[in-house]
């Protein structure tokens, strides 16, 4: 067997050793695999992207995003706190930003849940929904209404299509005084 040569995928960016694919967008761009089965999706669903919307050629270097109070968040507790602090200034949160618009730029139209983002990279729960929330709180990616599998579905946002998005954050919930009928929003 013989040795591939590293590339760059022009498509999302990465660094592939495995045999290129031929972009079906001109049929001699060559692009990693994973980009060429996303394209033969797209291309089954009549969306396929232009290389002017490919993520490596629009991707912006101004990662991390750090909406919490300097950081990426945590989850209340000490331990998080400091384990989010030490992944933002190590290079961690940068780069599983930058994978995660990767990942969604190669998932075109179809997107990603956070099971399949997480699946995607070994990432348990918090991992994967935490980078899909500071994206989305970011504007970066959008929050389709759809569900797939019972989770919410990503897209970058020039893949949204006409589709219903929702805002970041949690829908208020309605609680009523089974005492008295008062109801409050929380």
């Amino acid at each position: 067997m013989t040795q591939q040569t590293p590339f760059k995928c022009p498509r999302c960016g990465d660094i592939s050793k495995i045999p290129p694919a031929l972009s079906r967008t001109d049929n001699k761009t060559r692009i990693c695999s994973d980009c060429g089965r996303f394209e033969a999706l797209e291309q089954f669903v009549n969306a396929l992207t232009p290389q002017t919307d490919w993520v490596a050629n629009n991707f912006n270097a101004d990662f991390p995003l750090l909406p919490y109070a300097d950081t990426s968040g945590w989850s209340g507790s000490e331990t998080s706190k400091a384990r989010a602090i030490a992944e933002d200034s190590d290079g961690t949160t940068s780069k599983r930003q930058k994978d995660t618009i990767k990942a969604l730029a190669g998932a075109g139209i179809l997107g990603l849940t956070w099971k399949e983002l997480a699946s995607h990279f070994g990432w348990h729960h918090g991992q994967a929904t935490s980078v899909l929330s500071v994206l989305h709180l970011e504007n970066r990616i959008n929050r389709l209404v759809e569900k797939r599998s019972r989770s919410a579905v990503y897209v970058l946002p020039e893949f949204v299509n006409e589709r219903q998005t929702s805002p970041h954050g949690r829908k208020k919930r309605i609680h009523t005084c089974s005492n008295c009928g008062h109801t409050e929003e929380s």
